[in-house]
């Protein structure tokens, strides 16, 4: 900085001002390129995530100035940990603000915390990192970042942060239902006092249908999925499990080992091929399509050509009302950024292994789960047994007459259910090694 007294001529002044101009506008995806790198020391490759990057994507919603959350609801192994970590170091770099990660419980929030510490000492940012003496708190040189844990409302708590992470939501669980709020809304609670700037995270891999906290945040927003083309008739489609083939045996029994070296992907609208080597060429050209819209695959590709040659901090997206690629209206064009995906995008995973995986797992409940939870990308929807009032009571109901006991019977028990206005019970006598009447 140039002293008044010391100002002499026009390049004095300008130096002056140039120190009052607001700092250059960087997109996240290309400071993430430039800087982030993993836990292990190496450059972020976003062509091994494409998804996160692509039109319409998280980090678009991300530079969006009016989306308040982001919500991923993925499968496992598609880098939604790391999409929050570039995030909040992109924070720390270009934007300083009051943060916070949480995850499920202690030992989660620790684990998480130790690979972005290596990955900030591994970047540029090492050197606005401040000695760390505490597990629950990074600092760098203009602002820090809060640790949480949902078992333990106090790190949750009297707190403000403008981003937020939260990992694995639906591992979440409250530390007392008696004394203390919900641990998610207690960290949503943390974004107040910046409303209207705030940027929150959520993410995690779906549990049980109905129960699921980041199912239930992703049907409230966006709800996009990711389409790719088909390197044949170049149509932009979802991957549908139903759209996976492999050869399979007499009564159409297979093995793993056959569903592995034999699967395949049929495309749904021309029914080509679609082999493991095409793989790539079609996730690194994938757009997001929120609900009730679809795409536009001339203009898909069209996008994918402008940003490979948009400038350094060109603005390339400004909501849905603007993006080409896309027809029909959104369900919703909303503050909430949601997204959906499945291992089937993965690439590191090829279709061998999605229908091998599935092959073991489907006549066994709880690797079928399993695969529906972390491959999938979806909801496990428990089976119930409904019956009607009709059916339950030939159940219980028996020929024998009103206050008569069987002759057999040792024991009597007798059930009540308390109403608002009334009683129901229900009396059975019991018989050794017989059934109850």
């Amino acid at each position: 900085m140039v002293a008044l007294a010391d100002v002499n001529d026009v390049s004095d002044l300008n130096e002056c001002f140039k120190a009052l101009e607001p700092t250059e506008e960087i997109r996240l995806l290309d400071w993430a390129i430039a800087n982030a790198v993993n836990h292990k020391g190496r450059p972020y490759d976003h062509l091994f995530y494409p998804h996160i990057g692509a039109p319409g994507g998280p980090m678009d919603a991300f530079d969006d100035h009016r989306i308040r959350t982001i919500v991923l609801q993925w499968a496992s192994r598609l880098g939604k940990s790391f999409f929050g970590q570039c995030a909040t170091l992109y924070t720390a770099d270009v934007d300083p603000a009051p943060m916070m990660f949480a995850s499920s419980d202690k030992k989660l929030a620790v684990e998480v915390t130790k690979r972005t510490y290596k990955m900030i000492r591994s970047s540029k940012l090492a050197s606005q990192l401040k000695k760390r003496t505490r597990q629950d708190l990074i600092e760098f040189q203009y602002c820090e970042m809060f640790v949480a844990w949902a078992l333990s409302a106090s790190t949750l708590a009297d707190k403000d942060v403008k981003v937020g992470h939260a990992n694995e939501i639906d591992k979440w669980e409250q530390e007392s239902t008696a004394t203390e709020a919900d641990p998610l809304k207690l960290f949503s609670d943390r974004g107040k006092d910046f409303h209207s700037t705030r940027k929150f995270i959520y993410e995690g891999t779906p549990t049980i249908r109905g129960k699921s906290r980041v199912e239930h945040l992703r049907i409230q927003g966006t709800n996009c999925r990711f389409c790719v083309p088909c390197p044949h008739c170049q149509e932009y489609q979802t991957l549908e499990f139903d759209q996976i083939k492999w050869q399979k045996g007499p009564g159409g029994k297979s093995t793993p080992d056959a569903a592995r070296d034999t699967a395949y992907y049929e495309c749904i609208e021309c029914g080509g091929t679609i082999e493991d080597h095409h793989r790539v060429k079609m996730m690194r050209a994938g757009v997001w399509c929120p609900e009730g819209a679809k795409v536009k695959s001339k203009a898909a590709m069209d996008e994918h050509a402008r940003r490979l040659y948009a400038k350094p901090g060109e603005k390339v997206w400004d909501g849905w009302s603007s993006a080409r690629w896309i027809e029909d209206e959104p369900v919703k064009d909303s503050i909430s950024a949601t997204y959906q995906l499945s291992s089937y995008y993965a690439l590191s995973v090829g279709w061998g292994d999605i229908a091998a995986e599935f092959v073991e797992s489907k006549s066994k409940p709880q690797l079928l789960r399993n695969f529906i939870n972390q491959w999938k990308g979806d909801t496990w929807e428990i089976a119930e047994q409904k019956q009607t009032w009709e059916q339950l009571g030939n159940r219980i109901i028996v020929s024998l007459e009103r206050g008569l006991v069987p002759a057999t019977a040792s024991m009597l028990t007798i059930g009540v259910d308390k109403q608002s206005e009334f009683y129901v019970f229900v009396v059975v006598a019991w018989s050794p090694g017989q059934a109850s009447h």
